[in-house]
């Protein structure tokens, strides 16, 4: 077996790293909502994970709250300001 020098080395060489953290959140999400419509292999490694007394919430339902909360939170008009004119505007109070 091989052994790994921490838990980033771990889930990099692991199918839960990289590319695949979307599909294995994915599958885990579907997992919380009803384990029997996931394949039995992938039960097998959820049902391993360790348990908590708390019942975990689905990443997607958290994700949706926050995507939520920025759209509700967008300020009406952006300020932009130009650097140019920010340029100037120092050196007039530099005048003072």
């Amino acid at each position: 077996m091989q052994q790994y020098n921490n838990f980033d080395d771990w889930l990099a060489s692991s199918p839960f790293g990289g590319s695949n953290q979307s599909y294995v959140e994915e599958i885990y999400d579907q997992y919380l909502e009803n384990p029997q419509s996931v394949d039995a292999s992938w039960q097998a490694i959820f049902d391993s994970f360790p348990r908590s007394a708390m019942v975990e919430q689905p990443h997607s339902q958290v994700r949706d709250y926050f995507r939520k909360l920025a759209r509700e939170n967008v300020p009406e008009a952006v300020a932009v300001v130009d650097p140019e004119t920010s340029a100037r505007q120092v050196r007039l109070l530099q005048l003072d």
